[in-house]
């Protein structure tokens, strides 16, 4: 006898699957995310705002009296969460398609029954890949825009990214950007030692770490070692990653900044860039499946900003 997935048992064991394994599947979830995996959380109930102070000259001659000369400039970044949310349909005949593709797996050799859980199947190899995608892609280049009622929008729109946040910045006067011109996959190792070079005196012998796109720190490699021949891929991956000469920072290739020129300078122990989330709520997405006569239904939302707390410390070049 076939077997068959009904709509209202695939709504009943899908919620009983994601609350089980909530652990694992919220794991499912966060591996994969670039941005948010190696950035610092935050909550906030609607508006996150990181109050700035920056102090004045401090030391002056001496004389026998009080002559208190300091200045403080107070300020602030402000964050404002967003909501971003998920729906999925699935009428019984997709179901049955998606089980004739989990099928086979179910009886290969040495797999535990659990591992091979269709449910799972459905979050882990369906699901989750295509948002750690999704939201990998809005936290650099999403640009915010309010949906049309009644129609779904486009992925991009859910959320401002840190790009638009920095060139926000930019054309409102918070942050200078370093200058480092164009650059080419044969020029990127000198243009930018150039570029460390030209940072402010204060954050110029600083560790840190230089965020830039996968391709570029991938030509930044190969420019290095065609340079340098001894600089084999094993050897710099041995000595802890890609540098730069005369600095002690890291550079790292994002892949969700394909596409942008742009490099960010993160120095140490003045490391801003910053994930929101809404206070009480979870993290990650928490599915809630329900059923009607002919669908099954996936709902879940979520609440983002990826943004910065101290625009003084943030160092980007002038490639968008």
């Amino acid at each position: 006898m076939a077997h068959v997935i009904s709509i209202d048992s695939a709504a009943a064991n899908l919620n009983r699957h994601v609350v089980t394994y909530k652990q694992e599947v919220q794991q499912a979830f966060r591996v994969g995310l670039e941005f948010e995996g190696m950035l610092p959380f935050v909550q906030a109930d609607k508006v996150y705002s990181a109050p700035n102070v920056q102090m004045g000259d401090l030391v002056q001659p001496y004389q026998p009296r009080f002559t208190p000369n300091n200045t403080e400039t107070f300020d602030s970044v402000d964050n404002t969460l967003v909501p971003i949310k998920i729906d999925l349909e699935f009428t019984e005949e997709q179901l049955m398609t998606l089980y004739d593709k989990w099928a086979p797996q179910w009886a290969e050799a040495g797999k535990e029954a659990k591992a091979m859980s269709y449910y799972q199947y459905i979050i882990n190899n369906l699901v989750a890949p295509v948002y750690q995608e999704n939201m990998n892609d809005i936290a650099y280049n999403g640009v915010y825009n309010a949906p049309t009622a009644g129609t779904p929008g486009s992925v991009l729109d859910s959320c401002d990214g840190f790009d638009k946040k920095i060139v926000d910045a930019i054309t409102d006067g918070k942050v200078v950007p370093v200058a480092s011109g164009s650059f080419t996959s044969s020029d990127i190792r000198s243009k930018l030692e150039d570029w460390m070079k030209s940072m402010p005196i204060a954050v110029r012998g600083k560790g840190g770490t230089i965020l830039m796109s996968d391709t570029n720190a991938r030509n930044y490699y190969y420019d290095f070692r065609g340079d340098f021949s001894t600089a084999t891929w094993a050897n710099l991956q041995a000595a802890g990653g890609m540098t730069v000469d005369g600095f002690p920072v890291k550079i790292k290739g994002v892949k969700a900044m394909e596409g942008s020129n742009r490099w960010i300078f993160l120095p140490d122990n003045a490391q801003n860039m910053i994930v929101g989330t809404r206070r009480g709520y979870a993290r990650d997405p928490q599915f809630i499946f329900d059923a009607d006569l002919y669908t099954l239904r996936a709902k879940a939302v979520i609440y983002r900003f990826y943004g910065f707390e101290y625009w003084n410390t943030i160092f980007v070049n002038d490639q968008a």
